[in-house]
């Protein structure tokens, strides 16, 4: 007499998947997060909101297995509005993706991705203002660079910046209730120099702020968001 033994099933490992916010996860996504052992053809059930349990029902002598998936989710990165003003007639190279804009081009939409894959949108709004045109002739033969990073931020950012024109400049960092954080003043700045200002916000790291960078002939004002990003429970429908 022979006896036949049935090959068990296996439903592989408990696991985990996060997702981006607002993402519907697929069965192919959470079957990867089982593991590599897992074998196919079981079914997938939704115990509670964000558990699901992958199930071989047992069949004769062949017994069952099941294995549990929790799902999670990213922290939305919020989307960023950047604004600067500039003379009439005149251009800014935006660091985001190094093109030169122009009042026309305004409103400017970028999508980006987080450090998570995510993604989130940037836009940069252009305002020309009558009262900065003094000197128009030099602030078209110059160019006007601006770039904070990184962000999201954690304990410091860097200000880096650039301008066709000799001017003095003030740095600013300022909260969403408009109280003054920082003021940083570097006189007599040379035309076409390139400089870098670091600006330590240990204590200001869990909250979105504002770098205002002033000149002679124009102000640029970007919003930063703090890196703490926190993973939160996710329910997939």
């Amino acid at each position: 007499m022979k006896i036949a033994e049935v090959p068990e099933l296996n439903a592989g490992e408990n696991g985990e998947l996060t997702v981006c916010a607002g993402e519907t996860t697929t069965f192919e996504e959470l079957f990867e997060a089982l593991g590599d052992s897992a074998d196919e053809g079981g079914i997938w059930s939704s115990l509670s909101e964000g558990d699901y349990e992958y199930t071989f029902n047992t069949i004769g002598e062949c017994q069952g297995a099941s294995a549990f998936v929790k799902v999670y989710e990213y922290e939305v990165t919020p989307d960023i509005d950047e604004e600067v003003t500039i003379a009439v007639g005149a251009s800014y190279i935006w660091s985001v993706t190094n093109q030169t804009y122009t009042a026309a081009d305004s409103p400017v939409l970028v999508e980006l991705l987080d450090d998570n894959g995510c993604t989130y949108t940037v836009m940069l709004k252009i305002i020309e203002d009558n009262s900065l045109s003094i000197g128009y002739s030099a602030i078209n033969e110059g160019s006007l660079l601006v770039k904070v990073y990184p962000v999201p931020f954690n304990q410091e950012i860097n200000v880096l910046y650039e301008f066709g024109f000799d001017t003095n400049v003030s740095i600013q960092v300022i909260d969403v209730r408009g109280v003054k954080l920082t003021d940083i003043k570097i006189r007599d700045y040379g035309s076409h120099s390139e400089r870098r200002t670091k600006i330590d916000l240990r204590r200001f790291s869990d909250q979105i702020l504002l770098v205002r960078v002033t000149t002679n002939k124009g102000s640029v004002v970007k919003k930063i968001t703090p890196s703490n990003k926190k993973v939160k429970y996710f329910d997939i429908l």
